[in-house]
């Protein structure tokens, strides 16, 4: 039987020495008090074992399994084994969870008669170059604070996607035999895992905070993956399986492959021009398979209509844009980003996942009146202020609008007039790069 009150916390562990002890610090600081923290060394060969094995030494709540490299998936599954808590949680090791995180989730948890699943917000973090960004749905208010019984699952998979901002009843994920797909590396092992506690959890509560800090800034992250295009792929065919054996519903497959299509999309984007002729066979395949799950209007019905039409030139445009513009960003001496509106953060963000926060100037507005002063360590200034101060001819713009807005002539008319030679625009940023957030 599982233990009333304990939280069990797998933390999967593979060579991340670095960042290790930021994450380990930051559990053992919990102001919760009945933690079981499982840490499992998925065969690490930077010394990630014998640091490990030191804490544990010191905190006898700490437990160290070191099992060989199997990948993400065989490490939570290990863990799931080992975990004797109520409530089970997950830190990915090169994170780290503010102190009260695990006291409020369980707070929340028996405030609401103690739900199959108690998740949180995130917040990304690029603290190299001093911005974090909190992911929150503004549109799913109404739906935070609230129980999300099972008629409400399309409503649950409509918030970040994930598995370590929250808990999970232990008798809940192994009534449901809810498990990661083990799969070599740490290919997308998460969203098999997610989708089943989405769809099989039969109370989820959604808590209007974030106390889970999700590094962005870690170059050997597996978001950055641009040589697996066929693994998201196998994770829905996995999943798919798990689905019909646990008689989940046409309702529940439906959703299983939209989102895989949406995965498809995403694969496409950060695949490296050298694999995309092996995925986009895939994705047309799914998509003949799939279309009907797909709503008529929407991002992902019109980008696979474009695919439809010419999935080679498709591929090619994306190919041209992405080696002249990076070209272009790693010439400039500075970047600037033209609009602090809506789309200017995802920008930014773009841009830094792509390793250029460096030469991020910050951000220029046409009037800087009624405009913050920073968004988050990068200034916000009139474009015209610029003039003068910095040389143009070496500097790129990202302009943070869609052509079809009605502020874009005038923001190209201004930028023409201080002979900037070229911008790349919000269409094209969107179409081509990737954003995970």
């Amino acid at each position: 039987m599982p233990e009333k009150g304990k939280i069990s916390v797998i933390v999967p562990v593979y060579n991340v020495k670095s960042y290790l002890p930021q994450c380990i610090d930051s559990i053992l600081q919990q102001t919760y008090d009945r933690l079981e923290i499982l840490c499992i060394d998925d065969g690490s060969t930077d010394g990630c074992g014998e640091l490990l094995d030191g804490y544990a030494a010191l905190h006898r709540n700490l437990k160290v399994l070191h099992v060989p490299n199997a990948g993400y998936g065989a490490a939570i599954n290990r863990g799931l084994d080992a975990a004797s808590g109520e409530y089970i949680g997950i830190v990915e090791s090169d994170d780290w969870i503010l102190p009260q995180m695990y006291a409020s989730l369980y707070e929340a948890a028996a405030e609401h008669d103690f739900p199959d699943v108690v998740k949180a917000d995130a917040v990304f973090c690029w603290d190299s170059y001093g911005y974090r960004y909190r992911w929150h749905r503004a549109d799913l208010e109404e739906d935070y604070g609230g129980v999300l019984r099972k008629p409400d699952f399309r409503k649950r998979l409509e918030f970040f996607m994930n598995i370590w901002t929250g808990i999970y009843r232990r008798e809940f994920l192994e009534q449901y035999g809810i498990r990661c797909h083990e799969t070599p590396g740490a290919s997308y092992q998460d969203n098999g895992f997610w989708f089943q506690t989405m769809t099989f959890a039969d109370s989820v509560l959604f808590v209007d905070n974030a106390w889970y800090m999700y590094r962005q800034d870690n170059a050997g992250s597996s978001f950055r993956s641009a040589g697996k295009p066929l693994a998201m792929a196998g994770e829905y065919t996995w999943l798919e399986g798990e689905l019909t054996q646990k008689d989940a519903g046409q309702e529940a497959l439906d959703r299983c492959h939209y989102f895989r299509l949406v995965r498809n999309y995403g694969s496409w984007l950060r695949t490296s021009s050298e694999y995309k002729d092996a995925l986009l066979p895939v994705m047309l395949s799914d998509y003949e398979k799939y279309q009907d799950t797909v709503p008529a209007e929407g991002f992902v019905h019109d980008e696979y209509q474009l695919f439809l039409k010419d999935p080679a030139g498709l591929t090619l445009a994306q190919k041209h844009f992405r080696e002249r513009t990076f070209r272009q960003w790693d010439s400039a001496e500075r970047i600037v980003i033209y609009g602090a509106g809506t789309h200017s953060e995802q920008m930014l963000r773009m841009l830094l996942n792509y390793g250029c926060g460096d030469r991020v100037l910050g951000f220029a507005v046409t009037d800087a009146a009624g405009q913050r002063d920073h968004i988050g360590e990068y200034p916000v200034v009139a474009l015209k202020e610029l003039a003068g101060k910095i040389d143009f001819a070496t500097t790129a713009f990202v302009l943070s609008v869609f052509v079809r807005s009605r502020y874009y002539a005038e923001m190209t008319a201004q930028l023409r007039a201080l002979d900037v030679p070229e911008w790349t625009n919000a269409d094209e940023m969107f179409r081509y790069l990737y954003l995970i957030s």
